[in-house]
C-alpha cells in the first residue's frame, strides 16, 4: 500500500458559490496490486462486480441520452442554450458567460443577456 494525498478546494456548497474557497486535505493508503485489496477483506463479491457494471452501462446510457435529447432540442428550437459548445473557443466563452448572467439574473431575456456579454467583452479586448 501507499500513502496518497488528494486535496483541492471547495468553492460551492449546496448550490451556493462560497465567499472565499475553502482548502481540504486528506491521505488515504491506496491499494497497489489485487492480493492486498484480498488480504484486507475488500475484494468485490461477483454481485458488487456486477453492480459496478450496470452502474456504469447506466451512467453511460444516461450520458448518451441526455446528449441526444439536448441536440435534437436544439435542432428543434435553434435555442443555444442546447448546443454543446467548446468551452476553449471564444463561441464557448461566450456562451458560458451568456448562460451565468442568465443565471445570476433570472428575469433577463437571454437578448439581454447577449447584449452585456457582448459589451463585457468587447471591454476586455
Amino acid at each position: 500500500m501507499k500513502s496518497v494525498t488528494v486535496a483541492g478546494d471547495v468553492s460551492t456548497f449546496q448550490g451556493v458559490t462560497l465567499p472565499e474557497k475553502v482548502p481540504y486535505s486528506k491521505v488515504y493508503e491506496e491499494f497497489l496490486n489485487p492480493q492486498e485489496v484480498k488480504d484486507a477483506k475488500e475484494w468485490p463479491s461477483e454481485t458488487d462486480i456486477m453492480g459496478y457494471v450496470n452502474d456504469a452501462r447506466k451512467m453511460k446510457a444516461r450520458a448518451e441520452a441526455t446528449a441526444d435529447a439536448l441536440k435534437a432540442k436544439f435542432e428543434a428550437t435553434q435555442d443555444p442554450v442546447y448546443r454543446k459548445i467548446d468551452p476553449n473557443s471564444a463561441e464557448g466563452a461566450r456562451e458560458l458567460l451568456v448562460k451565468q448572467i442568465l443565471k445570476s439574473n433570472k428575469k433577463m431575456s437571454r437578448e439581454k443577456a447577449e447584449k452585456m456579454a457582448d459589451s463585457l467583452i468587447a471591454a476586455e479586448g
